[in-house]
This record gives C-alpha cells, sequence and structure tokens, in this order.
C-alpha cells in the first residue's frame, strides 16, 4: 500500500508530468477506493516519477495511457480525468464503478480508445462524447447506462468499435448512426431499444458485425442492409 492522498502534493513532488496532470491521476486515486485496488504499486511514491506508478504509461513527459482493467476501483469516475489532455487510451473494464460518465472526458481530444465495459455505471451517455473526433473504439457494454443513444455520437467519423449492449438504452436507433463510416462492429443488443431498424445502417459500408437483439424493435428489416458486403455476422 502507498502513502495517503493528502499528504501527496504536486506542485513538490518530481512525478515528470505536468502539475494539471498530477492532480488529475490524485483525483483518480482517490475516488476510486485505492485501498482496494488489486495493483496500485507506486502510486504517489514522491521518490518514484508517475511513470513508474502502476497501470500509468507517459510519452515524452505526458500521461497517454491508463489501464486498469480488473483492478478492483470502485466508487465514481472523477471528472479531473479531462484534464489528461494527451491521453490517447482510457481503459477501466472489468470494475465496479458507479454514477455517471463525466463530461468532462470530452476534453481528451487526442482519446482513440475509451473503455467502460462491466461497470456498474448507469445515467445517460453523455452527448459530449461525440466531440472525441479521434475516438476509434468506445466501449461502455454491461452497466446501467439508460436513455436514448445520442445522435452526436454519429459524429465519431474514425470510430471502428461501438459497443453499447447490455444497458439500459431506450428509444429508437438514431439514423446518424449511418454517418460512421469507418464502422466495422456494432453492438447494441440487450438494451431496451424500439422502434424500427434505421435504413441509414445500410451506408456502413466497413461494417463486419452487427447485433441489434432485441424484443422492442420492429419489422421490416430494411433491405439497405443488404449492401453490407463485409458483414459477416448478423
Amino acid at each position: 500500500k502507498t502513502q495517503s492522498v493528502s499528504s501527496f502534493n504536486c506542485n513538490t513532488a518530481n512525478t515528470g508530468i505536468p502539475i494539471y496532470e498530477c492532480e488529475a491521476l490524485v483525483a483518480l486515486y482517490n475516488a476510486t477506493d485505492w485501498d482496494n485496488w488489486y495493483d496500485n504499486s507506486n502510486w504517489l511514491d514522491p521518490n518514484k516519477q508517475v511513470k513508474t506508478w502502476a497501470r500509468v504509461e507517459v510519452q515524452n513527459g505526458t500521461v497517454t495511457i491508463l489501464e486498469f482493467a480488473n483492478n478492483r476501483l470502485s466508487w465514481i469516475i472523477p471528472p479531473e480525468l479531462g484534464q489528461l489532455k494527451n491521453l490517447k487510451s482510457l481503459w477501466l473494464g472489468g470494475n465496479k464503478l458507479t454514477g455517471s460518465i463525466p463530461h468532462e472526458l470530452s476534453y481528451l481530444k487526442n482519446l482513440e480508445i475509451l473503455g467502460f465495459i462491466d461497470n456498474q455505471l448507469s445515467w445517460p451517455i453523455p452527448v459530449e462524447l461525440g466531440q472525441l473526433k479521434n475516438l476509434k473504439s468506445l466501449n461502455l457494454a454491461i452497466n446501467q447506462l439508460s436513455w436514448p443513444i445520442p445522435p452526436e455520437l454519429g459524429q465519431l467519423r474514425n470510430l471502428e468499435s461501438l459497443w453499447l449492449q447490455f444497458n439500459q438504452l431506450s428509444w429508437p436507433i438514431p439514423p446518424e448512426l449511418g454517418q460512421l463510416v469507418n464502422l466495422k462492429d456494432l453492438a447494441l443488443h440487450i438494451n431496451k431499444l424500439s422502434g424500427i431498424i434505421p435504413a441509414e445502417l445500410g451506408q456502413l459500408s466497413n461494417l463486419e458485425e452487427l447485433q441489434l437483439i432485441a424484443k422492442q424493435l420492429s419489422w421490416p428489416v430494411p433491405p439497405e442492409l443488404s449492401q453490407l458486403k463485409k458483414l459477416h455476422t448478423l
């Protein structure tokens, strides 16, 4: 175990990263029940630079990857993570995080991978996530997210994988998802989606896997889906 949060000062510690990034990591440490983490080695050790902290990758003096899969994080995702402006991958899957997804994550303009699969997150998906123009993978599956799928996600033109299955998402599938021209995997099954399947999904020419299992979806299946020549799973 490492020392308490209150005794760590980002202004005086030799962390090897900007102070605002250090403060974001301290907020993560404090907000996610650090004492029960599976691995918190070197965290908040004033004699260890951040590049040696468990589950953190630093490149050129800035935090680029946070990989916390199955590390027993609980409580909430702190909004301060939005200060890690050079972050490329944020993966917090397989933990016990609750509460909402902070809209401040939309500040992470360099983010390519965002994964919160298999937690206990609730509330709507923030519409602000549609601002993450470099995002390639968005995995929010196996949570308790509710309300409609934000049509703003259709702005993520570089997205290759969108996994939202096993949530409580409702209302029709937004036709704006048909704008995700680079999408290969789309999984929306086991939600509370209703209405028709948008014909616009037939525009996803790179789609390989499409999963839409839902009791409330209604006929007809749009013939435009026959245009998905790369599709191997429907």
